[in-house]
């Protein structure tokens, strides 16, 4: 697979381990980095918001959450630095 977060393999991992995660915990993980991200780039996610796909049939497990969605494709576009809190995030809760 050719995905942007494939290069970052600590990312990767915790990003796949989300699919997996019970309903809960993977929305409270989302919650919170949504608000990690916004303390840093208050625009970052907002940005990205109107390009959901709004299809019936949507291919990838995190396109069935609009807000796991846009955590996605805020953290594509995401800064190192914020890259880095987010995997230092994960670190702790997983």
């Amino acid at each position: 697979m050719n995905r942007w977060y494939d290069c970052n393999h600590r990312l990767r991992v915790y990003l796949e381990c989300m699919k997996n995660l019970d309903h809960a915990f993977c929305e409270k993980i989302v919650t919170d980095l949504m608000e990690l991200i916004r303390e840093y780039d208050a625009a970052l996610l907002d940005r990205f918001a109107e390009e959901y796909p709004l299809a019936i049939r949507k291919q990838r497990w995190y396109d069935q959450n609009p807000y796991c969605w846009i955590l996605f494709n805020g953290l594509r576009y995401a800064s190192d630095d914020i890259i880095d809190l987010v995997i230092e995030y994960f670190e702790r809760v997983l």
